[in-house]
């Protein structure tokens, strides 16, 4: 009883630490388009999942689809 009381406990932590992600790619995640953010969390989520983080890149786009430029907060991965 206690230890499933332990896991639930760890479970809600771990998802309430769950970052948002504006999009996914094949190759990247755009968490936002608002550069007012605390980036340290994005930025600490991005190292986690082993991507390069960058505060000012493109949002997805499809091949050969045009898209409007603008600064997404990103994580991409190589």
């Amino acid at each position: 009883m206690v230890l499933a009381i332990v896991l639930l406990f760890l479970s809600q932590a771990l998802a309430a630490r769950k970052i948002p992600a504006m999009s996914r790619c094949q190759n990247k995640i755009v968490y936002t388009l608002d550069q007012s953010v605390d980036k340290k969390s994005l930025q600490a989520d991005c190292a986690r999942r082993g991507g390069e983080f960058n505060t000012c890149d493109s949002v997805c786009s499809k091949k050969g689809e045009m898209v409007i430029t603008v600064c997404a907060v990103t994580c991409e991965f190589k």
